[in-house]
């Protein structure tokens, strides 16, 4: 019952964060604040929800509490596409590395290692899926923006939660200043 209340109420917050104060609010925005309320209403109904559903929930409540991190803003109009990059950033060792693939694999082998597998069984997650993720490296070489586009709420939140842990690192250069990079890649689970 503990546990409902809490649901309840991290519900009841998602509902008062996602309302738009700005007059121009559009359709989407009030569908989404009818499916919360909706969502509310039946945990209210139904008394208890399971452990996958919890789940879910939590995971939402961290999507949305790393999407109001102020300190994570920058503007990504300003970013240079990695690809185009003069110097790309370097990824913790890879400073001695000739391969131009150092940082994707590095960045590859910290997911593989990082991301909570256990998830696809939690989720019941059978069917093979890629999804994309971006990243905004900033002038000092910090993660400092993320999106995913994925649609398993659960997998969404694992992959934000990995992508945090990715180190400082030397910051990409263009014209011999340092600059915002927009680096984009994929990561495939279940199946």
């Amino acid at each position: 019952m503990k546990t409902s209340v809490r649901l309840i109420l991290i519900l009841h917050l998602l509902f008062v964060f996602s309302c738009d104060t700005n007059e121009s609010s559009n359709e989407s925005e009030s569908e989404l604040i009818n499916r919360v309320n909706d969502v509310m209403e039946q945990i209210a109904v139904q008394g208890n929800i399971s452990e996958e559903e919890k789940q879910a929930i939590i995971s939402l409540a961290n999507l949305i509490q790393d999407e109001n991190d102020a300190s994570s803003y920058v503007n990504v109009k300003e970013a240079i596409s990695y690809a185009d990059v003069e110097v790309k950033p370097v990824y913790v060792g890879c400073e001695n590395e000739i391969s131009k693939d150092c940082f994707k694999n590095r960045l590859a082998s910290l997911i593989e290692a990082e991301f909570d597998k256990t998830l696809f069984n939690k989720t019941k997650i059978e069917k093979e899926t890629t999804v994309e993720y971006f990243l905004l490296i900033d002038k000092t070489g910090k993660v400092t923006n993320r999106k995913i586009r994925e649609s398993n709420v659960v997998v969404l939140a694992e992959l934000a939660r990995v992508l945090k842990l990715i180190p400082i690192m030397k910051p990409a250069y263009q014209n011999g200043k340092a600059v915002e990079v927009m680096y984009n890649g994929t990561f495939t689970y279940g199946g």
